[in-house]
């Protein structure tokens, strides 16, 4: 079994005497093989003119190295503080000292190698290491540089040595300093590394630690703090009172996976002491708080806005200000996650009480697999349920997960005594608002939709994550679109039943892991997204979600939606693919039925689709199914009708569910893309 141990951000201003880590560290964990710690300064004289003049003197790195550490990770925003200089000193008196390097280089060519070791177990380990975007992180010609955490190389590397390594490593150092919650831009781009075949990913910049999470099965610390950190004194009374408690992370690597402890500490008189040690993980709780991340949010906005503000009242404007808020990650995410908090917010601020679901008991208005999913979502928050509503009320009653509900009449809401809460869970959203309105029934109205978007903060879409989110939105023929503009031919997506609406956000909002890998796909194979929102309680096309059934003669003979998208992208005399889930698949199905030869393949996800055809082999050899065995909305039996009358390419996936665009990892979806347009 292999071992190694992390340690947060590191900066010695007077030398360590070669006691870091008291000798009971050791006792506990053992020997390890590599002792990796964050050098949050370069070895150097010379102070760059954007640095803060963080350095190390020589003989601080050989200190370094007497105290057991033999990786450096150095991809951090001080370590350009001494320039290229700084960087080349910091790579020599590693070297001398025997120290590996990780993160950054004198050679521009090596800046986003992994540092790739063998453990006594014969398990071969890739660590990487990135910083958020700062000052030295860009590379020109063959200067030294820092590796950035949202560089595609750092991608490919990683998707290039996946396959030959047994385990990968990320360092990230990012976050907001002194603030306890992550932002969300950083647990997006930390699953999308994960998705990209990241086996640990350890953080460490924001000086305190953070919450840890497990996803998908891999390890996310997204902060553990400060391992060794002198501070100025003029320093001293701003920062956090958790300044000099840290985590040290041992990891274990072998054949059957990973195991971690964590090692909680102080750093008192240039030593790191144990306090608490962590070796069962059921005990980590993931800290996250949604009330306290808007808190800090709100307080960092406000600060930074105001700085901003100062530097452009000046009489002569204060442009190395405002560079300095541009070109760091922090301070402009932090603006940028407030505004798109405040823009989801806004959508629907004519009730914003309807969204504290405790307040007043609870009724889903949808018995089908929608509202039974809302209820077990809700049951899991603890809301108090009272029952159900349809409306056309068939039976008193129904019984969910073994648990008896009345379902209540349109009068019986009328009569209520009590406000309560109605959480909509059917696709008619508008027909039941005017339904509620017209019956004065006393409620608070919310969609099922706008609650897991405002209560699942670590879902928001890698649509908005990256660094190039969508160039624009547009309205054609009344429909609203989101457009990627990557190249010629177009990908048109169409999206489920619950992304309906006029935000012009739902339909990516809820793309998950295919959103993630159509945008990886158009990016390398220069191809644009186009994603347009079907407007509220309508569909693509007149069908009956329930059955699955529609009848091609009737959808064509009738206008529909789907007309309008097709007049306007037509008109652009474009390549065209096509990608449909669940109710969005079978408007793809009738799409290559209406506009054959203007399409040139469709990938078709949980869906079905009416198969008494003409020519049905031949519009099969345009198709890709998906369906998962396990889907409750669309029985997969739809799928396999329709690939055994059209002979067209089956993928039927074991153990998945409706929802397969969420739980089948990214890099699944991307090797599927690919192989069903061929590009």
């Amino acid at each position: 079994m292999g071992r190694f141990l992390f340690a947060g951000d590191t900066y010695l201003m007077q030398g360590t005497k070669g006691q870091t880590v008291t000798s009971d560290i050791f006792d506990i964990i053992g020997k390890v093989d590599y002792f990796c710690a964050n050098i949050e300064a370069p070895a150097g004289d010379r102070t760059f003119e954007n640095g803060l003049g963080f350095k190390f003197n020589n003989n601080q790195i050989e200190e370094i190295a007497n105290a057991g550490i033999n990786v450096a990770i150095l991809g951090n925003n001080h370590m350009n503080d001494c320039g290229i200089e700084g960087i080349e000193l910091t790579e020599y008196q590693c070297n001398k000292n025997n120290i590996k390097i990780v993160g950054a280089s004198s050679n521009a060519r090596n800046v986003y190698l992994p540092l790739i070791v063998t453990d006594k177990d014969g398990n071969r380990v890739a660590i990487f290491s990135a910083q958020h975007r700062y000052y030295g992180s860009a590379i020109y010609d063959n200067e030294a540089g820092v590796a950035d955490i949202w560089n595609h190389v750092l991608f490919s590397k990683i998707k290039e040595i996946k396959n030959e390594v047994d385990y990968i490593v990320l360092n990230a150092h990012c976050g907001l300093e002194n603030k306890r919650i992550p932002l969300n831009t950083w647990r997006n781009i930390y699953k999308l590394y994960i998705d990209a075949g990241v086996d640990v990913i350890i953080g460490h910049h924001p000086h305190i630690t953070q919450c840890e999470e497990i996803y998908t099965g891999k390890y996310i610390i997204y902060s553990i703090g400060n391992f060794a950190f002198d501070l100025e004194e003029k320093y001293k009374n701003i920062v956090s009172s958790e300044w000099n408690k840290g985590t040290l992370v041992a990891v274990d690597f072998d054949r059957t996976g990973i195991k971690i402890k964590f090692i909680k500490g102080e750093y008192v008189n240039k030593v790191f002491k144990i306090r608490e040690i962590i070796d069962n993980l059921d005990k980590i709780e993931d800290v996250y708080d949604e009330l306290m991340y808007k808190k800090q949010l709100e307080e960092e906005f406000q600060e930074y806005i105001s700085i901003v503000k100062n530097a452009l009242m000046q009489v002569d404007i204060d442009y190395k200000t405002l560079h300095h808020f541009l070109a760091l990650d922090e301070q402009r995410i932090v603006i940028q996650e407030y505004l798109e908090l405040k823009q989801r917010e806004g959508i629907l601020k004519k009730n914003e009480t309807r969204f504290d679901l405790s307040t007043y008991p609870l009724i889903i208005w949808g018995t089908g697999k929608t509202g039974l999913r809302f209820y077990r979502y809700a049951r899991e928050k603890a809301y108090k349920i009272i029952g159900f509503t349809e409306s056309n009320k068939s039976e008193d009653s129904i019984e969910v997960d073994g648990e008896q509900f009345k379902i209540y009449s349109i009068e019986d809401l009328k009569n209520l005594k009590q406000k309560i809460n109605i959480v909509i869970a059917s696709i008619y959203e508008k027909e039941i608002q005017n339904t509620i309105k017209s019956s004065n029934i006393l409620c608070n109205v919310v969609n099922a939709n706008d609650i897991y978007i405002q209560n699942s903060f670590n879902e928001v879409s890698v649509w908005k994550t990256m660094n190039w989110e969508f160039s624009k939105t547009i309205k054609r023929n009344g429909i609203n679109y989101r457009i990627m503009e990557k190249g010629w031919p177009i990908i048109l997506y169409f999206h489920g039943a619950g992304s309906c609406g006029k935000d012009n956000m739902r339909q990516i909002s809820g793309m998950g892991s295919l959103g993630k890998a159509l945008i990886d796909y158009g990016i390398e194979n220069g191809i644009s997204i186009y994603a347009p929102q079907c407007p509220l309680s309508n569909m693509w096309f007149n069908v009956d979600y329930n059955s699955g059934k529609f009848d091609v003669q009737e959808a064509l003979n009738g206008r529909n939606i789907l007309d309008n998208v097709w007049e306007y992208i037509k008109s652009l005399q474009r390549d065209i693919y096509v990608v449909g889930f669940s109710i969005g698949g079978y408007a793809g199905w009738l799409s290559l039925i209406q506009h054959y030869d203007d399409i040139k393949a469709a990938l078709l996800i949980s869906c079905g689709g009416d198969v008494k055809l003409d020519n049905p082999i031949e519009i099969g050899r345009k198709v890709t199914l998906v369906h998962g065995d396990k889907d409750e909305v669309v029985d997969v039996t739809a799928s396999v009708e329709m690939a055994k009358v059209t002979n067209c390419k089956f993928i039927k996936c074991a153990g998945y569910d409706h929802d397969i665009i969420y739980t089948l990892n990214s890099n699944e979806w991307h090797r599927i893309i690919g192989e069903a347009f061929n590009i």
